[in-house]
Parts: C-alpha cells; sequence; structure tokens
C-alpha cells in the first residue's frame, strides 16, 4: 500500500502539472484566437474607417470640381474683393458679372499688371475705355463665375457691343435709304434728260 501511496502523489503532481501545462496551453490558443480576432475586427475597422475617410475625401473633390452655376451664383462685391492677388485668385466685375480671370493673366495681351490692378473691383469703365473686340468679350464667358447683386451692379453702355450684328439690323433700313434715294433721284434724272433731249 506504501507504493500506492507513493505513486499518488507523485501522480497527483503529474496530474498538476499536466493541467498547468493544458491550462497553459489552452489560454495560450484561446489568447492567440482572441488575438486574431481583435486584429481581424480591428482591421476590419480601420478598413471601413480609411473607406469612409476616402469617400469623403472624393466628395469633397467632387464638389470643389463641380463649379457653381455662373448665372445664378450671386457674389457680393465685398466677397469679390477678397480675391484681389494671384494668390486668392483674381476676380473682377464686368457689367454686373464677376470672372475669375487668374488663368487669364499670363495670356492677356495688355500684360497681367493691368488686370491685378483691376483685382477685386468694378472694372466695366476700364475694359470699354479701352474698347476691346468682340473676340475679348466673346472669350470672357469661358472665365465667367457669377453675378454681382442688381443693386451693386454697375452697368454702362457697351462701346463696343459684341452684338453689333443686332445694332447694325437696326440700322439696316438707314443704309437701304442711304443708297436707294440717290439712285432713284439718278434714275428720274436719266428719264427727264431723255425725255427732253429727244
Amino acid at each position: 500500500m506504501s507504493e500506492t501511496n507513493e505513486i499518488q502523489p507523485e501522480t497527483v503532481e503529474e496530474t498538476k502539472e499536466e493541467t498547468k501545462e493544458e491550462t497553459k496551453e489552452e489560454t495560450k490558443e484561446e489568447t492567440k484566437e482572441e488575438t486574431k480576432e481583435e486584429t481581424k475586427e480591428e482591421t476590419k475597422e480601420e478598413t471601413k474607417e480609411e473607406k469612409n475617410e476616402e469617400i469623403q475625401e472624393e466628395v469633397k473633390e467632387v464638389i470643389k470640381e463641380k463649379p457653381k452655376d455662373p448665372r445664378t451664383n450671386i457674389i457680393t462685391s465685398e466677397e469679390m474683393a477678397l480675391h484681389n492677388d494671384t494668390k486668392s485668385g483674381v476676380w473682377i466685375s464686368i457689367h454686373g458679372k464677376v470672372y475669375d480671370i487668374t488663368k487669364f493673366l499670363e495670356e492677356h495681351p495688355g500684360g497681367e499688371e493691368v488686370l491685378i490692378e483691376q483685382a477685386g473691383k468694378d472694372s466695366t469703365e476700364s475694359f470699354e475705355d479701352v474698347g476691346h473686340s468682340t473676340d475679348a468679350r466673346e472669350l470672357m464667358r469661358d472665365y465667367l463665375i457669377g453675378s454681382l447683386p442688381v443693386d451693386e451692379a454697375k452697368i454702362l453702355k457697351e462701346k463696343n457691343p459684341a452684338n453689333w450684328v443686332q445694332y447694325a439690323d437696326k440700322n439696316e433700313s438707314g443704309s437701304w435709304m442711304s443708297w436707294l434715294l440717290p439712285m432713284g433721284l439718278a434714275f428720274i434724272a436719266s428719264i427727264v434728260y431723255r425725255s427732253y433731249s429727244s
């Protein structure tokens, strides 16, 4: 019996050690599994967050890229005045329309200094005093970003209007009369001359 008693403590100790080892292994495996699951969840969350951030950035870019409709976009003179240099952009107004001419500075035939001098202000008088061509007036459409409120707009009669053809049509009846009357008088004079000379 003593042998069994002696064996038992060893067995108990071995069992304890085995149990400890099994517990350690189970704990390690559980910890590994939990860590894997946590890592997966964290990765999923990070991926979701990254995707959300990417989507938000794309939306911001689309919003920046999509310009407002220049026909309905109202820009105050105070807002226009903030854009008076090449850093903030060069905005001017002509006949109540606001133009962002920052990209046109280097292309301007009169030099960029002239435009920068007018930046952030109404440039209607200066524009009309120079007498810009029809092509220049049509080119302005590319840079239109909005309009001033009606009470702030300065509108002058155009000295060289882009729609000069319409003005010519109004005066067309006068141009007919300018050559029809002399031709009629010449015809009548020739008939009178022939009748008296025969």
